[in-house]
């Protein structure tokens, strides 16, 4: 067999047209509609905190407003789920010993890190 009937069933690849060449197979363009994006009216800024929040807050009681018991009980079972599915990826020889991840543990964490990047190092 010739090289000829094999080339003959490969589709042929197009060439990479320019800009120009797609516009001009699109035809002209007549029917354009625009509408301006219609912003809301200016208003003063305002703080919307929940009615339970303390009026003297601690700092603490902001970073609960974006970080629940819920978000960290979710991102603790994640944890959990995802290493026992390790556990059974890697050889028993070479896996490490793993205890579950309680959130206890998971704050002492958020706040070191969080302290550290707050104070600088000596």
């Amino acid at each position: 067999m010739d090289g000829s009937s094999s080339s003959s069933t490969q589709p042929k690849r197009q060439k990479d047209l320019s800009l120009e060449d797609i516009l001009r197979r699109l035809g002209p363009i007549t029917d354009v509609s625009y509408e301006p994006f219609k912003c809301e009216p200016e208003q003063p800024a305002q703080v919307l905190l929940p009615l339970s929040f303390p009026r003297n807050a601690h700092p603490f009681d902001y970073f609960s407003l974006f970080f629940t018991p819920d978000l960290f009980q979710t991102i603790i079972t994640n944890t959990n789920r995802y290493t026992s599915l390790q556990q059974f990826r890697v050889a028993q020889e070479r896996a490490r010993e793993w205890t579950n991840l309680l959130v206890k543990e998971f704050y002492i964490f958020i706040r070191s890190i969080i302290y550290i990047s707050v104070h600088d190092a000596l």
